[in-house]
């Protein structure tokens, strides 16, 4: 499996993401969720079933993300359209961590976090001002994604007992922290 970094090679043939060539804007194509949830998600699904994932394969879904990324950033600039929203600066604003509403998660400095896609901004709202969130939808379905992944291995483990649970939740928790590592590696460019 790939580690750590990525660039913008167009390895999806979607156009819009060369590797070396400048961007204009009006050749930009417009990328929407639902156009690459699935591929998106079958890679992510590969990567959690622990199964072997080539460069080429990595680097497509990472462009999946920077492209639906950069699509949605430059082609949204009101509050309330979808996938980018305004996040209030005060003392729990954008720098503060990744809490999403009502959550509470410490940021990487913090010592907690992790691969945790579930809180998306300390404090969202419609209002202009503060930072920008691009990408809450994609934070939302990774979010869901992940929540039904871990709900499957506890379902899985709840009829093991003693020694057996504990080797289980052991060799689970190992290869999910991997997966959550190569998972945060495709989305890179949505956690700038």
């Amino acid at each position: 499996m790939g580690s750590g970094g990525a660039g913008g090679g167009g390895a999806d043939g979607g156009g819009a993401g060369g590797s070396g060539g400048g961007h204009s804007s009006a050749t930009k194509q417009n990328y929407d969720l639902d156009q690459i949830w699935g591929d998106l998600r079958q890679g992510i699904e590969q990567v959690f079933a622990r199964e072997g994932m080539s460069m080429m394969r990595y680097m497509e879904l990472y462009t999946h993300v920077y492209n639906y990324c950069t699509s949605v950033q430059g082609t949204t600039h009101a509050a309330g359209t979808p996938g980018m929203v305004g996040v209030q600066g005060g003392s729990g604003g954008a720098a503060g961590g990744k809490g999403g509403a009502g959550a509470s998660v410490k940021s990487k400095k913090g010592g907690g976090g992790g691969a945790n896609a579930g809180g998306a901004a300390a404090s969202v709202s419609g209002g202009a001002g503060g930072a920008q969130f691009v990408g809450l939808e994609l934070y939302k379905r990774l979010k869901e994604f992940l929540k039904t992944y871990q709900q499957t291995l506890v379902n899985n483990g709840n009829n093991l007992m003693d020694e057996a649970v504990l080797k289980f939740y052991t060799s689970q928790w190992e290869e999910y922290q991997y997966s959550a590592k190569v998972l945060n590696g495709v989305c890179a460019y949505l956690n700038r």
